[in-house]
């Protein structure tokens, strides 16, 4: 199903939409939109998780990756001058840094039950 929307997505800009500086336009704002969404798809996981008080649906090596490329992303965007990039990469690094810090904020807590509960 994404391969076929792929497919008229990129059919439809080749066909219907000119000049060049004008596809690139809407190409940009396509990928803003859908980079924001993809990132944004793991907050309904930070939700269960700060309810629940446990990090079980929360994976760090995701949180570290992510960080990492949407961090390098960011830079590339700052070095190339290009707001689409720069938009959206930096949404993922505010998106991804909450997501760390909820984690952490998590495992803290659970770290300081568990040393009170053998405390007692």
């Amino acid at each position: 199903m994404a391969f076929a929307f792929i497919c008229f997505f990129s059919a439809g800009i080749l066909n219907f939409v000119h000049p060049l500086e004008k596809r690139l336009e809407v190409v940009g704002i396509f990928c803003v939109i859908s980079g924001v969404v993809m990132y944004g798809s793991t907050i309904p996981s930070l939700v269960t998780a700060w309810k629940n008080n446990t990090t079980d649906d929360v994976s760090l090596p995701f949180i570290v990756v992510g960080l990492a490329n949407c961090t390098i992303w960011l830079i590339n965007a700052t070095l190339q001058d290009d707001l689409f990039m720069l938009i959206q990469n930096g949404c993922g690094v505010l998106v991804v840094l909450v997501q760390l810090a909820v984690y952490v904020s998590i495992r803290m807590c659970l770290s300081a039950s568990q040393a009170q509960a053998q405390a007692q």
